[in-house]
């Protein structure tokens, strides 16, 4: 919350199965409790400045013939309503926000994200002087582990505070020992935060990052035995790691299932540490 009052917008980044978009509307719910002050939209590829912000969009008349309304898109709709209510918190959640060529969506409002108290000539009305309002917060989420998505430029980048929700044993991101504590708080299985975090390591160690590991999400599911843990892997995790390891099947291999839990989840069964009665 310090973060989105000091700059106005944030970025959660990591890999899949970390809980950014979980937690971006989790925290904007916290910001904005009133659901009219909340929006979510999420970028992909075709995603243009005409979609995000405004531009001139067909429309029917009643003799079925076709004429061009300038439309608002979802940022102009919440930075109105936001300007029209200064004392109120308004809060916009772009998922997926490095899927899109930001500054060809942004625009002008590029400009606008650094210097809330300026206004910017805008590209559909240049007679207009728009501003966006310093009630109105963003918060992007951003997969790390999706290779075909671009990288940030510098000058967007710059304009966002960036927080990482990325697996560690340091107690650096918001999600460390989530998955433990969660275990611990429900009587799951016992060894699985031991088996996700030795995994993650060995992965740490093959990639060379942080930013390609399993989240905690894909196990935090009530009641998880070794074959619901057995389904998870299979059908979600050996199909990521596979991808991950593209053409060095001898790498993918030693994530299979059956391995894992031969090495890390039945011996700690057989010593006893699953606290299950």
């Amino acid at each position: 919350h310090s973060l989105l009052t000091e700059m106005g917008q944030v970025i959660l980044y990591g890999p899949p199965g970390t809980g950014k978009t979980y937690f971006a509307q989790g925290i904007a719910e916290a910001i904005a409790p009133d659901d009219d002050h909340r929006m979510l939209v999420q970028f992909h590829p075709s995603t243009t400045y005409e979609d995000f912000f405004e531009g001139f969009r067909p429309t029917a008349d009643s003799t079925g013939g076709l004429s061009y309304t300038l439309s608002p898109g979802p940022l102009r709709l919440i930075a109105t309503e936001a300007a029209n209510n200064p004392d109120e918190p308004y809060v916009l959640v772009i998922d997926e926000i490095n899927r899109a060529n930001l500054p060809k969506v942004f625009g002008e409002l590029l400009f606008l994200l650094e210097y809330r108290e300026q206004s910017a000539r805008l590209l559909y009305e240049p007679d207009e002087a728009f501003q966006l309002p310093r009630n109105l917060f963003i918060i992007g989420t951003m997969n790390t582990a999706d290779r075909s998505v671009g990288l940030l430029d510098a000058a967007m980048r710059r304009r966002f505070h960036f927080v990482p929700f990325v697996p560690d044993l340091a107690g650096r991101s918001p999600i460390s020992q989530v998955l433990t504590r969660w275990v611990a708080e429900n009587d799951e299985l016992e060894t699985l935060p031991e088996i996700v975090d030795k995994v993650n390591n060995q992965l740490r160690a093959l990639l060379g990052g942080d930013h390609l590991l399993l989240g905690p999400s894909y196990f935090m599911k009530a009641g998880i035995d070794e074959e619901q843990l057995r389904r998870v892997w299979r059908f979600q995790i050996e199909p990521l790691i596979e991808d991950l390891f593209f053409g060095q099947s001898e790498h993918a291999a030693q994530f299979h299932f059956d391995q894992v839990w031969a090495e890390l989840g039945q011996p700690a069964l057989e010593s006893g540490s699953d606290g299950r009665p």
